[in-house]
């Protein structure tokens, strides 16, 4: 008779069990870290198709008039697009009219210090704020020699600013623009680079 054995029964096949437990539990878990992994890169690319995207929209620069001769105070009319997937909540607007010139040149990233529009207003997917518009002057009278400077290039007249919103996934964005008035065709044309035409999240508390 195995006294032993019968007193002390082999342990072997029973740390080997507990071991592929635990083997098997690692191998699950780690698994279960990649679903979640994938899971996240999906619903964050999902979110980021859905999310809507503002953008200044139709302008209306008034610097002449039909005959040629300047507007005292030049102006613009405009309003906002949205081409995402989603709903946005524009809540704070600002825009602004500036005169630069060889002696004051147009700064490298922009000088926010207008007054700024906290009125609220939804712009569906796809979409516009249609009839809504907002718009922005100079503030000032417009100088005949500085006209003359707008039309032969040597002053440029700017007008750029941001709007801040808020998206359905309860996000903060500001968007912004730079735009300068060109004389040839009375229209505009982008200017500013990056640090003026920009859409990113909205670290600010304002």
């Amino acid at each position: 008779m195995d006294l032993y054995g019968a007193f002390f029964p082999p342990l072997w096949s029973n740390w080997a069990l507990v071991g592929a437990a635990l083997w098997a539990g690692r191998i699950a878990l780690q698994t279960l870290a990649a679903i979640q992994e994938q899971a996240r890169i999906a619903r964050d690319a999902l979110t980021k198709l859905e999310k809507p995207c503002v953008s200044i929209g139709k302008m209306e620069p008034h610097v002449k008039k039909s005959a040629g001769e300047p507007h005292e105070i030049p102006w613009l009319i405009y309003g906002f697009r949205n081409d995402g997937r989603s709903v946005a909540e524009l809540n704070s607007v600002l825009c602004q009219v500036r005169l630069y010139s060889p002696k004051a040149p147009m700064p490298t990233s922009p000088q926010y210090d207008g007054l700024v529009d906290k009125s609220v207003f939804f712009v569906g997917p796809n979409s516009n704020t249609g009839e809504m518009r907002w718009s922005c002057q100079l503030p000032r009278r417009l100088r005949p020699d500085e006209f003359a400077g707008v039309l032969d290039g040597t002053v440029q007249l700017i007008f750029f600013g941001y709007v801040r919103y808020l998206d359905v996934f309860g996000e903060r964005r500001i968007s912004g623009w730079g735009w300068r008035y060109n004389p040839q065709n009375d229209g505009l044309t982008l200017v500013g680079g990056n640090s003026y035409n920009y859409d990113r999240k909205d670290d600010s508390k304002s």
